[in-house]
């Protein structure tokens, strides 16, 4: 048990946690790869003015392009989305990380 009061392992299997494998990650390769494109101010430039178009040019499916436009954050990372990468298309949305995870905790 843990101070939620729920043994460790419910809080450590889906929906609450979702493991981030190889599989998950070759699923969303092309998200993360823009997600991490962010970084760039150009890209997050391009990102701001037009998402879906950016999101076009860099491959992403119509379900990730949905989860984005939705601010989906837990839909991502269950998807295969790496963390750190999710929350750079957050930052670029002007969302705080905090947000992200209140998200992912049904908050």
């Amino acid at each position: 048990m843990n101070d939620s009061g729920r043994p460790m392992a419910e809080l450590l299997t889906p929906p609450n946690a979702y493991l981030f494998s190889i599989r998950q990650c070759a699923r969303a390769f092309r998200l993360n790869q823009f997600a991490i494109g962010l970084k760039a101010p150009a890209n997050r430039e391009i990102f701001v003015a037009d998402e879906r178009a950016a999101m076009e040019a860099s491959g992403l499916s119509e379900s990730e392009m949905k989860m984005v436009e939705a601010r989906d954050w837990t839909g991502l990372i269950a998807h295969g989305g790496h963390v750190l990468a999710v929350v750079k298309i957050a930052y670029s949305l002007g969302i705080l990380h905090h947000e992200v995870c209140a998200h992912m905790c049904g908050m």
